[in-house]
């Protein structure tokens, strides 16, 4: 059997062998020595791969922020956007072997409705929610020191928030349909009027008042959230008497709980500042849309999970810079500059 069907039967076997040996000319096969800079930031984000063996650093600003390892993705930007950079420099750190596809080979297999395609954009998915949680994790240890925790008499964040209610509950008139907020997404505007109305059928809209937890950290909840009107904040839990750090506010539009459909827990909760309307869909909807509406929609979930993990990366590396100038004796040395700039050419099969 061909080593190259042999290592993507491994790393994508829940894909029929037929489709994955359609996909064989559009594979190359990249092995790099130690240290070969491999893709660098800023530059077109023009190729995506599955890393088959070995370990990649994954530096910015040439600070090396998190390693790439055996079964997981890189560069997974180019699934979704044909136009975009480089987020991050990419460095061989122990031999790797690395499957690629171009532009070119990702358009094809989405053209060609191959079912390589949804399996990448499924894996890529897991990979980007999974290094943007680590990153949220060391993200809150930095910076608990500056949020105080409630007094023991306190009922707790989310009691208190339940405890506010809003004057009345919004007029379903006033929930903006579903398919205008899909069109003005720059991946959904690109699509059919057919499929964006197929994915907007797949949610069912919901209420929520002033205070109300929408999602709560640690539950499995299979749920993706569109914000339609209204407000809330994204909040964890960060120590046993319900202290919580504030991750980000969301507005009218924003599409969130993508990690939803991975099957791990909730890793913040979603709890409204403002009465409004939110659209939902659940796992089982979701797996029922027709294919091309099921593709668009893992290319969304791949975009948002992509930004959180860029997001949550700057944060981190702002975070550290802070921690390092008050405790600069007790900091390991980072990569000096230039480093990243070693290393030789890809070599290609």
């Amino acid at each position: 059997m061909d080593p190259l069907l042999i290592a993507l039967s491994t790393a994508l076997e829940e894909v029929p062998e037929a489709a994955l040996r359609a996909s064989l000319p559009l594979w190359s096969v990249v092995r790099a020595r130690e240290q070969t800079v491999l893709w660098r930031q800023g530059r077109p984000a023009d190729a995506f791969a599955l890393i088959h063996a070995g370990a990649l650093d994954v530096l910015v600003d040439g600070t090396v922020i998190g390693r790439a390892v055996a079964g997981e993705t890189i560069g997974d930007v180019a699934l979704y956007a044909g136009d975009a950079r480089r987020f991050a420099s990419v460095r061989a750190s122990v031999r790797p072997q690395l499957l690629v596809l171009t532009l070119d080979s990702i358009a094809h297999l989405r053209a060609h409705a191959n079912p390589v395609h949804e399996a990448l954009l499924r894996r890529a998915i897991g990979g980007a929610v999974e290094r943007a949680v680590a990153f949220e994790r060391v993200l809150a240890q930095l910076q608990v020191g500056n949020f105080a925790a409630p007094s023991s008499t306190s009922s707790g964040l989310f009691r208190r928030l339940w405890r506010r209610m809003a004057r009345g509950t919004p007029d379903p008139a006033d929930c903006p349909p579903l398919a205008g907020l899909l069109a003005q997404h720059p991946l959904l505007a690109r699509t059919s009027t057919q499929v964006r109305e197929a994915i907007a059928q797949a949610f069912t809209p919901q209420a929520f008042r002033a205070g109300q937890v929408l999602s709560r950290q640690g539950e499995y909840d299979p749920r993706v959230f569109v914000l339609a009107a209204g407000h809330a904040d994204v909040l964890r839990t960060i120590d046993a008497q319900g202290g919580a750090l504030l991750l980000g506010r969301v507005d009218p539009g924003a599409i969130v709980g993508v990690d939803a459909f991975t099957g791990a827990a909730r890793t913040a909760s979603i709890v409204a500042t403002a009465p409004g309307w939110v659209h939902t869909m659940t796992r089982e909807a979701f797996e029922r849309l027709p294919m091309a509406a099921r593709t668009a929609w893992l290319e969304v979930t791949l975009a948002v999970s992509v930004r959180r993990y860029e997001a949550a990366a700057q944060a981190l590396q702002a975070a550290i810079a802070v921690f390092a100038t008050r405790h600069e004796e007790t900091m390991p040395a980072m990569s000096q500059p230039g480093e990243e700039e070693r290393g030789e050419p890809w070599k290609y099969r």
